[in-house]
């Protein structure tokens, strides 16, 4: 049996490519703008807890945004930087052949609608992404470390976890951790914005269901178990990944194991930190949450600390 995040870090992006990570972006941004201090926050330092292979950490970067990505599977993060260098390395390729972009004095361009013509296909070409920062692999820092665990060179404006990393913190006592860290963090009225899976979504929408999945190389099944009186679900998954021939697969396994709070739980553990609960939104609608809400969004916000050096 594998560690959670090991062998599936490789195959990730591929079979949760369904996940709108630029809706998140969006709402994120959104939710930031609203409720961060002083007409709200649209740039600053961002840190994300769980960020996987980071590609809400490189949105977010785009949108403006300078980036921490802090995750602790050191499978998952590699796939991060090199997914960051190479959008860096793009860019700095494209821009090395800067008589296709600007023209040359033998042959310059001729027209305003020429030179809009190649910026417009240069930025609907992945090397786009990377002329936000400068030079391969710069711009976003990435952090090996476990978010009970959280350790900054300095306050940040905002922290954010999307796709249910808070869910994973099933120890009694862990979430109030996370919470007490974030708060130490954050530059006086910072926010922290984070998903959780709600119990509705483990009991009636994933529940004990098997799900299969396949791509030209690999299968993935996915057994769910929810045990609702712990309030602990379970993701078995079983790979089969093709060897470089293709005739023949190699098996393995990962257990997951996530944990539903409650508004009530959620909103004591944040009382107890310190931190002041701004809103519960449903993560679809952006709007109150119901009976039958997948997942919500929990805005937080750090309280002035007598004691805490700000920036």
């Amino acid at each position: 049996m594998e560690e959670a995040y090991t062998v599936f870090a490789d195959i990730y992006d591929e079979f949760m490519n369904n996940i709108p990570y630029e809706k998140w972006c969006e709402n994120v941004c959104h939710i930031l703008a609203e409720y961060g201090r002083n007409g709200g926050i649209k740039s600053g330092i961002i840190a994300e807890l769980g960020c996987g292979t980071g590609v809400m950490t490189r949105l977010m970067s785009k949108a403006g945004f300078d980036m921490i990505g802090i995750d602790n599977s050191e499978d998952m993060l590699a796939i991060a930087r090199e997914e960051n260098e190479e959008a860096y390395a793009d860019a700095e390729a494209y821009l090395e052949t800067e008589e296709e972009f600007l023209g040359t004095e033998e042959e310059p361009l001729e027209t305003e609608e020429e030179f809009l013509g190649i910026e417009e296909e240069f930025l609907t070409t992945e090397a786009s992404e990377g002329l936000e920062k400068t030079g391969p692999g710069k711009g976003i820092l990435y952090l090996l470390q476990d978010m009970r665990d959280l350790e900054l060179y300095g306050t940040v404006d905002a922290v954010i976890s999307v796709c249910d990393s808070m869910n994973y913190l099933t120890g009694n006592g862990d979430l109030g951790k996370v919470l007490k860290k974030v708060n130490l963090y954050l530059e006086r009225d910072g926010l922290f914005v984070f998903d959780m899976k709600t119990d509705y979504c483990y009991s009636h929408i994933l529940g004990d269901s098997v799900q299969y999945e396949e791509s030209e190389d690999c299968s993935l099944i996915w057994e769910n178990h929810y045990d609702r009186e712990s309030e602990i679900h379970s993701y078995d998954l079983t790979m089969f990944i093709a060897y470089e021939d293709n005739d023949t697969y190699e098996k393995y396994k990962e257990t997951h194991i996530q944990r539903a709070y409650t508004v009530e739980e959620v909103k004591e553990a944040v009382q107890d930190a310190g931190m002041e609960l701004l809103a519960v939104l449903d993560a679809e609608t952006l709007g109150k949450p119901d009976d039958k809400t997948k997942r919500v969004y929990y805005i937080t916000k750090e309280k002035f600390q007598k004691n805490k050096k700000y920036i």
